[in-house]
């Protein structure tokens, strides 16, 4: 199988752009798709600083290779972030690609450690808090690399989800009729006037799974490839995930469409339903946006017995130690 641009033989066909790419031409194709997703969509800014939440895995490790290309044509400061849950040698193997991976990309970085900053890890917190081991684990992230991003002063906070990633959870929310998450999956998330909710993007929004895992082979990134320990694959967003990748076998590009038309013509309806509107206060204990009079994260803190402002100092004095 040859490459549709040149003789070298292909790694990778995409039958939905009815291309076959060698490792030159699926890099160079992959980093012109995520710029014209960021000139379509509007993430990015000249003089932005992103900063870019990088797990460990081969997403993240992609969105920060492809950043970094582009940083000078996009005319943009980057700074990475990485935290380690504490989930046993998983966690080990993921903080040290994380660590590779920046230094190899010159990228300044931050790791927080939550064993550090809470004297806990995530299965601690999962056992002590009686709660789903994704819903703690996506509440904490979410939670730090917001705030990780405000006192870091950057005005836009970059994650790896992929094609597959937005298409299974849209599809999940519209099943359980959760309107107010399904008008959020889109690839720019507006943050709060003041700066204190960062404005989250996602550029490989339009990018493919294997695209990403590919392009993160060829280009030798280090990353793991290990399944997260904690993860209940009977969930139901896993199940989607099958759905999709069957039906996108059938079908090449069905989801990418669905995408797109979720973007042009339902977040439209949905907003016209007064979605995406979402008020915000400010915690009480943090200060921090939220929903309620104290926010998620503060909850899960003195629900395990913690201060969650002793927390938050802890994780000032890591991100300043180490900036």
């Amino acid at each position: 199988m040859r490459c549709s641009f040149c003789n070298a033989s292909a790694i990778i066909s995409l039958r939905y752009a009815k291309l076959r790419l060698c490792p030159e031409h699926l890099s160079s194709y992959l980093e012109r798709k995520v710029l014209r997703t960021i000139n379509r969509y509007g993430l990015i800014k000249r003089n932005d600083k992103v900063l870019i939440a990088v797990s460990g895995g081969k997403d993240s490790a992609t969105l920060a290779h492809i950043l970094y290309r582009l940083k000078d044509h996009l005319g943009i400061k980057l700074v990475g972030m990485h935290i380690n849950l504490g989930i046993g040698e998983y966690s080990i193997k993921l903080e040290r690609a994380s660590r590779e991976l920046f230094e190899r990309l010159a990228i300044p970085y931050v790791i927080l450690s939550l064993k550090d900053i809470a004297d806990v890890t995530l299965p601690d917190i999962v056992r002590m808090a009686k709660r789903a081991a994704c819903s703690v684990c996506g509440l904490i992230k979410r939670y730090l690399m917001n705030i990780t991003a405000y006192m870091l002063n950057a005005n836009k906070l970059a994650t790896g989800h992929v094609l597959e990633d937005i298409v299974q959870f849209i599809i999940k929310e519209f099943l359980t009729a959760d309107f107010d998450r399904l008008s959020k999956l889109k690839p720019l998330l507006e943050g709060t006037p003041d700066g204190r909710l960062v404005t989250k993007i996602r550029p490989l929004y339009e990018v493919r799974e294997k695209e990403s895992l590919t392009y993160a082979i060829v280009n030798n990134l280090p990353f793991v490839y290990d399944t997260c320990p904690l993860i209940d694959e009977r969930m139901m967003v896993f199940k989607i995930r099958r759905l999709i990748d069957n039906l996108e076998l059938e079908h090449p590009g069905l989801s990418i469409y669905f995408l797109r038309k979720y973007n042009s013509s339902f977040i439209k309806y949905l907003e016209n339903l007064g979605m995406n509107k979402t008020k915000f206060s400010t915690c009480n204990i943090c200060g921090m946006p939220s929903t309620s009079h104290t926010c998620g994260f503060c909850r899960l803190i003195l629900r395990i017995g913690k201060d969650p402002l002793d927390v938050l100092a802890r994780v000032r004095s890591q991100i300043e130690t180490m900036t």
